[in-house]
């Protein structure tokens, strides 16, 4: 057992003490082997980059828990809000007018391309958190760093440049 106030940096060392512990917590948590293996290693990355966080205030089993079950718990939260993005009604619907044939499919890839390619990085940041991610527009101003207003009047920008590349493509 570590002690307090020691830093975990040796890789070998924090596998060998912990690597039994975490995997089980990550089992246990993600009910999937595969799953729990991925986290684990997350986990293991984690303490090695910011193990001289360990400010010695609780067990070092503690913190490794905590950390263990705090990466778990964001796994599971990512993948709950990527099935309710796939089950949107908005993709579902999406999904039975997506393009069939190839060349459509490089259309749609290409105006996609364009559309993101005439926005600066801040607004593909915006496009990227609004049409693929899904989140909220203060979630978005959270992330981004502006405010929720920003956003908004990004978002409407981002709009019209979409609907003028599609129409551009229908031509």
């Amino acid at each position: 057992m570590a002690e307090k106030g020691e830093i975990l940096v040796d890789a070998e060392d924090v596998c060998q003490r912990y690597g039994a512990a975490i995997l089980r917590r990550c089992r246990g948590i993600l009910r999937d082997p595969s799953a729990a293996e991925d986290a684990a290693q997350e986990v293991f990355i984690t303490l090695l980059t910011k193990g001289e966080q360990f400010r010695g205030e609780a067990e070092i089993t503690t913190w490794v828990y905590r950390i263990t079950t705090n990466h778990c718990l964001n796994v599971l939260r990512s993948e709950r809000r990527r099935d309710a993005r796939e089950q949107h009604p908005d993709v579902v619907n999406w999904l039975d007018v997506a393009p069939i044939n190839p060349y459509e499919h490089l259309v749609s890839h290409g105006i996609l391309t364009q559309i993101l390619s005439s926005l600066d990085g801040r607004d593909q940041q915006i496009f990227i958190y609004r049409f693929v991610d899904d989140l909220g527009q203060e979630e978005i101003a959270s992330l981004v760093g502006v405010t929720r207003r920003t956003v908004y009047k990004r978002l409407k920008k981002i709009e019209a440049i979409a609907e003028q590349r599609v129409r551009e493509a229908a031509q």
